[in-house]
C-alpha cells in the first residue's frame, strides 16, 4: 500500500494540500510567513520524494513553484535571508537545490530545462546562465549556418518549450 511509509501519506498529504491552494487561486500576493510555510512545504515533499531536476511540466511541483514564485523570487529569497525561521531555512534549501541543478544547454534539452527550472536561476541571476535565445534568433542562426553550408531548409519544427529545429534536404 502506498501510504505504509508515513512519509510517503505525508507527501500526499502535502500535494493535496498545496494542489488545492493553487487551484483555488489562492497565491499570496504579499511576500510572508504564508509564503514562506507554503514553500517549505514544497521543500519538504521535494526531500521526502527525493525529487531532482528531472521533472514533467506536468508535475505538480513544477507548477505550483511557477505559480507561487515566477517573477517574485529574488524578492522571496532576500525576505528569507532577513527573516530567518526554520520555515524560511527549509523554502530557502529547496530554492537552493533548484538553483543548483546544472542546465543541460542543448537544443532540446536546454529549452525544456528553461521552462521547468531555468526562470528561477535567471531570476537570481546565477552567475554564467542566459536567457535562451528566442525561435526567431533561432531560425536566423539555423538559416546562416544552412546559408554557409549550401544546405536547403525544407520547413521547420519545434519542441513546444522554445527550441527551434529546421527540416532540411539529404545530401
Amino acid at each position: 500500500m502506498l501510504y505504509e511509509n508515513p512519509k510517503n501519506k505525508e507527501a500526499a498529504n502535502i500535494e493535496s494540500r498545496l494542489n488545492k491552494i493553487r487551484k483555488a487561486g489562492k497565491r499570496p500576493r504579499v511576500i510572508g510567513p504564508r509564503l514562506i510555510n507554503l514553500l517549505a512545504d514544497w521543500s519538504c515533499y521535494r526531500d521526502i520524494q527525493e525529487r531532482s531536476c528531472s521533472a514533467s511540466s506536468y508535475d505538480w511541483d513544477v507548477i505550483f513553484l511557477q505559480w507561487i514564485l515566477k517573477g517574485r523570487v529574488k524578492q522571496f529569497v532576500d525576505y528569507c535571508e532577513t527573516n530567518v525561521t526554520p520555515e524560511s531555512k527549509l523554502a530557502l534549501e529547496g530554492i537552493k537545490k533548484v538553483y543548483e541543478f546544472d542546465w543541460p544547454h542543448t537544443s532540446s534539452c536546454g529549452y525544456i530545462f528553461a521552462y521547468l527550472w531555468g526562470w528561477l536561476q535567471l531570476e537570481l541571476e546565477k552567475p554564467g546562465e542566459k536567457k535562451p535565445a528566442t525561435p526567431e534568433e533561432q531560425m536566423n542562426n539555423i538559416k546562416k549556418a544552412c546559408n554557409e553550408s549550401g544546405i536547403k531548409i525544407k520547413g521547420w519544427t519545434s519542441d513546444g518549450f522554445g527550441g527551434v529545429r529546421a527540416i532540411v534536404d539529404s545530401p
